[in-house]
């Protein structure tokens, strides 16, 4: 049954019309989660301060990852991959992924560094305010899921361009549920660096799942 599941789970070029209806229902999915998701966090928080500082946490780790996957997107690495036999593209993804590791981590370090300077300049109130640890503390967890998915965005691009558009369509899915879970069960204990938390770790099976949905084998990532 498991087998059947993970053939289906990782099953490659569907039709056009196929690969719509699922891309299609998943964002109908994602989108109600999305909803509940801010539903449930303004319950939690109420629309003060701390909600306030639960966004802003998010500014700077968004803010880097969007800039690094610019620099990759799906739309660059597919077309060049495609010209590509299969040990030029086993080299080539071997040689981001590495870059990729060293400089999201580099970034992440000067960014996690420099986090309380960032703070004061651009969010004094929330930083000098009641919530100000939390805030602080938040966007530093925030910065290890950008870390994460910054690397996960590689096995995204290489999902897309095997056409596995089951295990594609999961993953926005995982993530959005592992944040409601995460104010549901942390935050009354843990507050907004509970949720942060969760969002990470939400991250993480972000990555586990692209990383384990792809057929290239990497040295310390071996294909499914």
């Amino acid at each position: 049954m498991f087998q059947k599941l993970k053939r289906i789970f990782l099953r490659g070029a569907f039709d056009l019309k196929v690969s719509v209806y699922i891309i299609g229902g998943s964002q109908i999915i994602v989108s109600v989660l999305a909803f509940l998701r801010e539903r449930i966090l303004v319950s939690f928080m109420g629309r003060g301060a701390e909600l306030d500082a639960y966004y802003a946490a998010f500014k700077l780790p968004d803010s880097l990852f969007l800039l690094f996957t610019a620099l990759i997107s799906a739309f660059v690495i597919i077309p060049f991959l495609s010209n590509k036999n299969e040990k030029e593209r086993q080299k080539f993804i071997d040689s981001l992924v590495v870059f990729y590791i060293f400089s999201s981590a580099t970034v992440a370090l000067f960014a996690f560094t420099f986090a309380p300077l960032y703070a004061k300049t651009f969010f004094p109130n929330i930083y000098y305010g009641e919530h100000g640890d939390e805030f602080l503390l938040a966007m530093r967890v925030l910065l290890v899921q950008f870390f994460i998915l910054a690397f996960s965005y590689i096995f995204m691009s290489l999902v897309q361009m095997q056409k596995r558009f089951i295990a594609y369509s999961m993953v926005p899915l995982v993530y959005n549920a592992g944040t409601i879970l995460g104010t549901i069960f942390l935050y009354p204990k843990f507050g907004i660096v509970g949720v942060a938390a969760a969002t990470t770790i939400s991250a993480f099976l972000h990555f586990l799942i692209k990383s384990k949905s792809n057929s290239f084998s990497l040295y310390f990532c071996p294909n499914v």
